[in-house]
């Protein structure tokens, strides 16, 4: 996913559209191989992991394998770079963004059919209501990052997480055709952000590029499970409705840390501009 810097969202955008369409269509796909062959069916899943090793072995001609140790290299790898305080604070705060959205999106995954049946509809048509949700957000990686080339990151992922919270309100007061609408949309508006924020953290400390994809890919999508614990600990004590409604405020806490980030950067690139001028006026 490397590419220059001003096309590096649309450069992440295709390096995650493949995984979030794939996440998307593996449940169509064994669905279909279980209707056809029962439990039996679960095989259709090896054809596709034969395919995806064969292609990875193919990837192995275009490594040179016999490199030899570069002294310099070793050195680099054994004196790492030491990570600013402010980087830190940058990184904490891409993690926790999300963190909020990785809450909302599997507590969706999570509810999402329960919720569909309980509104009369059948449990099948509650899959395919989430199959459109997941490819929504397969859809909506491949937009996200070229639109953050032109209108820049933090704001694509400000707009995508308000949005989200819009569509939940509407999704939980509307009819089933227009909730189906909206699901899509939130589907589109998290997949929007998915490859933005891999971005935002690269681009926060371009000397650690792997860690900092870690953190955001890692570290903040762990608590999606225990957000989607504490919403069904809510619909417990409530209702399954409540517990959705307590996602509407999710997505906001995701936009005052991407408002926060922004200012933090503002001010750091001011600084940045006053200390070169500085610099000039010395010289």
């Amino acid at each position: 996913a490397a590419s220059a810097k001003e096309n590096r969202g649309t450069a992440m955008s295709f390096f995650s559209v493949g995984g979030n369409l794939g996440a998307a269509m593996s449940p169509l796909w064994v669905a279909m191989g279980i209707s056809w062959l029962g439990l039996g069916g679960t095989v259709v899943v090896i054809p596709v992991a034969l395919l995806t090793a064969f292609l990875l072995y193919q990837q192995l001609n275009y490594v040179d394998l016999d490199q030899k140790d570069d002294p310099k290299s070793r050195s680099a790898a054994a004196s790492p770079i030491k990570m600013p305080r402010s980087v830190m604070l940058s990184l904490a705060l891409i993690t926790f963004v999300v963190m909020t959205r990785s809450w909302f999106q599997v507590s969706m995954i999570t509810y999402l059919p329960e919720w569909i049946q309980s509104q009369g509809q059948s449990i099948g048509f509650g899959g395919q209501v989430l199959a459109i949700f997941l490819v929504a957000v397969g859809v909506g990686s491949m937009t996200g990052g070229p639109l953050s080339d032109w209108l820049g990151r933090w704001r694509i992922v400000a707009i995508s997480l308000a949005v989200l919270s819009l569509a939940q309100w509407g999704f939980l007061n509307a009819s089933i055709l227009w909730q189906v609408v909206l699901i899509a949309v939130m589907g589109l508006m998290i997949g929007a952000s998915f490859p933005v924020t891999i971005v935002m953290a690269q681009e926060a400390w371009p000397a650690g590029v792997g860690l900092a994809s870690s953190l955001v890919m890692g570290v903040g999508w762990a608590p999606g499970g225990l957000g989607a614990w504490i919403t069904g600990w809510l619909a417990d004590q409530s209702s399954l409705g409540a517990g959705l409604q307590s996602l509407i405020m999710v997505p906001l806490l995701g936009v005052i840390g991407v408002l926060v980030y922004a200012a933090l950067h503002r001010r750091s690139d001011q600084s940045k501009v006053r200390m070169q001028s500085d610099s000039d006026v010395r010289r």
